[in-house]
């Protein structure tokens, strides 16, 4: 999962800023993502390279798709490399 969370705390941002890289210029995604449902707002997003893994805590609701509360993130996860965790079809199938 490529995603975002709520703001970091001073600590993880520290943390975070040191072991993230910028994504080339190619990176699909757009510079400014949608806020909240359905409401036009748009914040800017910093696109980095996806080779870092954390730990984040997630409400189990869904809606479409989408987790319907925000992700905090909880810790970095250094044993554990971005090919180890499974894409969401893999977790759709049961894999």
């Amino acid at each position: 999962m490529i995603g975002r969370t709520v703001k970091l705390k001073s600590d993880q941002a520290a943390v975070l800023a040191k072991l993230l890289k910028p994504a080339s210029a190619r990176h699909p995604w757009p510079d400014q993502i949608a806020t909240h449902w359905g409401k036009g707002s748009k914040t800017p997003i910093i696109k980095v390279q996806p080779k870092v893994v954390v730990e984040v805590a997630a409400d189990a609701a869904l809606q479409a798709g989408h987790y319907r509360h925000p992700l905090r993130l909880m810790r970095h996860r250094a044993d554990v490399q971005p090919e180890d965790v499974p894409t969401l079809p893999e977790i759709s199938a049961g894999s």
